[in-house]
């Protein structure tokens, strides 16, 4: 159960079957016989209470009953694949083979996808057909409302009851926990590849300080006899930091490289963004240029501070 501002009396059923389609006018021959879609009965203030956006023309309502015109709603994946560019709205469409001989819908509404099976699932063809016009013997209801929900359980459970004491009841779960359920797999993957991915992080931080102050203190003598000979301390500074900040560059760039390489085998983990994305990459790159360059500047800021006689006479 969803909370809201106001509480919303009243249960949205809803079903579900896979089933082929035919576009009045067109036919099954317009589109690949195998692609199903996905229908789904559901009540007038269904979009309303699950929080699905009709994106284009207008959801179900009263009016929308067994005495008027057979109507649907489809969702946008199902308006972009076989639609395009053009407007579903007021077109025929009926559910089922010829044989079946269903009643033809006109489409009034396109709402926004709903990821009903999971985010690592194919984005459905779904298309919606009123309660009212098509009753189901079983049904899910959804609520939104501002108390207890397992308070309010307990009192559907007693309204059902009353009705038909035989009536059997499934647990009553709150949406987030459903959502919770559907993703906590990935949330402990993706904290394991956090966990392993700042360690990695740290490490290589670590790793690169050494090797930068390790070829900065072998240089001492070098930068010492530049100093003597009148090189200013920013000068060896930008001399240090260049030939660090170079080698970084290029493990960077194979880094980069490897990196969109591996990330082929996370797309099952990511949901609405590109395993390739350009912002990620460039966030990840500014802040391993950023410890980079802290793990560059300290060697080389100390490198600058060296006394050139006591260098010199150490050699």
């Amino acid at each position: 159960m969803l909370p809201t501002r106001e509480d919303k009396p009243g249960a949205e059923p809803a079903r579900s079957d896979f089933a082929p389609f035919d576009v009045k006018g067109l036919g099954a021959e317009s589109h690949d016989s195998h692609d199903l879609v996905n229908q789904q009965i559901v009540s007038a203030n269904y979009f309303t209470t699950a929080g699905v956006k009709v994106v284009a023309g207008r959801a179900f309502n009263e009016h929308d009953s067994d005495k008027s015109h057979r109507v649907a709603v489809i969702n946008k994946a199902l308006a972009e694949w076989f639609w395009k560019d053009r407007d579903p709205i007021g077109t025929e469409i009926r559910i089922g083979p010829p044989e079946w001989k269903q009643p033809w819908l006109t489409i009034i509404g396109v709402s926004a996808n709903v990821m009903h099976y999971g985010l690592d699932q194919k984005v459905p063809l779904e298309i919606y057909q009123p309660f009212d016009q098509v009753p189901s013997r079983s049904s899910t209801l959804l609520l939104q409302t501002q108390l207890d929900p397992s308070e309010l359980a307990k009192t559907i459970r007693e309204r059902i009851f009353e009705i038909d004491r035989d009536q059997a009841v499934s647990p009553v779960r709150r949406m987030k926990d459903v959502v919770d359920e559907s993703l906590w797999q990935r949330r402990v993957l993706l904290s394991i590849m956090l966990l392993f991915g700042g360690t990695g992080l740290v490490l290589s931080s670590i790793a690169l300080y050494g090797v930068i102050a390790y070829s900065v203190q072998r240089r001492q003598s070098e930068f010492g006899i530049r100093i003597a000979l009148g090189a200013r301390s920013r000068d060896i500074l930008m001399l240090a930091m260049s030939e660090g900040m170079r080698l970084v560059g290029m493990g960077s760039l194979i880094g980069l490289a490897l990196a969109s390489i591996a990330t082929r085998t996370i797309k099952s983990l990511l949901y609405d963004v590109s395993a390739n994305d350009a912002s990620t990459f460039g966030a990840i790159l500014a802040l391993l240029l950023a410890v980079s360059f802290i793990a560059v500047y300290l060697p080389a800021r100390r490198a600058t501070g060296a006394d050139p006689v006591k260098v010199l006479r150490i050699d």
